[in-house]
């Protein structure tokens, strides 16, 4: 029969679209389809050039939003997941694409704290996806505003349950737009 790694992830733009990804063992809330395609709508609607960019997706869960970043042009894409388990699909994910890839299994925060900036002077976009639970989002944001980790410029794009409150501005990022997907919302912040 099919495998059920398959269950209706799949690559919305660019060179590697309509490309199926596995989805890694439970826990994981793979983002949807449309709402990742929308993302990067919004990316470009900013005037976001992803052809280049060094993208950072954090809680990475499938890979599929690095996935989806390198389809698009992004030259290098980090990936970071805690769950050991998730790692070979990780890597089977990640594995056509033409983009540097490097993967990391480390909690978030461990990684941020020793993280090197990507050539260039840091991550252009970074994703972050915790689990809905998760409550350190404001202390998450501040290690990545100060840490020297992102380019000036630089987009963070943060998903949360869409109930939750967020600061405004939080160590030099500032969410400059708020979109709701249905119970979940995406902050985007800039870089002031």
């Amino acid at each position: 029969g099919r495998s059920r790694g398959l269950a209706g992830v799949r690559v919305t733009g660019g060179r590697y679209r309509g490309r199926r990804l596995q989805v890694p063992p439970r826990p994981v809330r793979p983002t949807t389809d449309r709402m990742r395609e929308a993302l990067f709508h919004v990316l470009a609607a900013r005037g976001v050039r992803l052809p280049g960019a060094a993208f950072l997706d954090l809680f990475s869960g499938s890979g599929s939003m690095a996935v989806e970043a390198a389809s698009r042009g992004a030259a290098a894409v980090t990936l970071v997941e805690r769950d050991p388990r998730k790692r070979l699909c990780l890597q089977r994910n990640t594995s056509f694409v033409s983009a540097a890839v490097s993967i990391h299994i480390a909690p978030c925060e461990r990684f941020l704290a020793r993280a090197r900036p990507p050539p260039g002077g840091g991550w252009d976009v970074v994703f972050v996806d915790p689990p809905f639970a998760y409550r350190r989002k404001p202390e998450l944001l501040a290690t990545l505003g100060r840490g020297g980790l992102l380019r000036a410029g630089a987009v963070v794009l943060l998903h949360l349950p869409a109930q939750e409150a967020l600061p405004e501005a939080v160590a030099g990022l500032t969410c400059s737009e708020r979109r709701s997907y249905g119970g979940a919302a995406v902050c985007l912040f800039d870089r002031s």
